[in-house]
């Protein structure tokens, strides 16, 4: 199944069967300073370039119900993991996708080197069921990455804010968005993350403990998923950092005394 065909309109919103391209940016939410014009045009700019790429995510919500009928699948889908808690809703064409993983590939931000990225791995494109559903990185913050080309003739669909600290930046974006584009576009609420499991645990070295290996256990998984990029994508930082150290505690046990 094509990515595009699985879409659904953001203008006949259901929390329960949704599934969108979003493309997040970069916005303090805590700040009261109405949201960065400059921005916003060069993120507009990046969509509508044909000579340009830019980078997004598959997500979307499905009860059992809508992931039968729009995947052909048997499973609830909840993948909803965004780079930025505002950003655009977006509608490409197929042929604009050059590459959509189930990790965070760490593509580059600079203009050439994504542009180089995108032509040098085009092609590696992974299922919509793929991408909502093994989708790996932090336990509540998983997010697959698209790589898409510009294209002056796609529309901007509407505006993501996950939590309420967002929403006057969400309002001022689709505000400047319905004035640039000429129409009315709707504004999603995505759910809050969820609380990683480890901090509900009350003793502070074991959760530190737990922590530590959940990075370690995350990191591993994305560098597995990233392998056909491996000449572009490097370990968040941090992770070297783990096994660059002298010491090195696992699981209560450190690594040297065993030796």
């Amino acid at each position: 199944m094509k990515i595009t065909n699985a879409l659904t309109d953001p203008r006949k919103h259901n929390p329960d069967d949704f599934i969108y391209i979003v493309s997040g940016m970069s916005i303090d939410v805590d700040k009261p300073k109405d949201i960065d014009l400059i921005g916003l045009k060069r993120r507009i700019e990046r969509i509508k370039n044909p000579y340009m790429f830019y980078s997004g995510s598959l997500i979307g919500c499905l009860d059992e119900e809508a992931t039968k009928r729009r995947l052909i699948h048997y499973q609830k889908v909840n993948q909803t993991g965004t780079f930025g808690d505002v950003g655009l809703i977006l509608n490409p064409a197929e042929e604009d996708i050059y590459v959509a993983w189930n990790c965070d590939l760490g593509s580059p931000t600079e203009t050439k080197s994504l542009n180089d990225f995108a032509i040098k791995n085009r092609g590696k494109i992974k299922t919509p069921f793929e991408l909502l559903t093994k989708t790996v990185g932090p336990e509540n913050l998983k997010c697959n990455e698209l790589v898409l080309h510009g294209n002056p003739g796609r529309e901007i669909q509407g505006v993501f804010v996950r939590g309420k600290r967002g929403i006057d930046k969400a309002a001022s974006l689709a505000e400047l968005v319905n004035m640039r584009e000429n129409k009315d576009i709707p504004i999603i609420h995505l759910p809050e993350y969820s609380e990683d499991s480890y901090n509900k645990i009350v003793d502070p070295i074991e959760r530190e403990e737990y922590r530590q290996l959940s990075f370690l256990q995350t990191q591993c998984e994305i560098m597995q998923a990233s392998q056909e990029f491996r000449d572009f994508y490097k370990p968040k930082e941090g992770f070297e950092r783990y096994f660059r150290q002298d010491r090195l505690n696992y699981g209560g046990l450190n690594l040297e005394e065993r030796k």
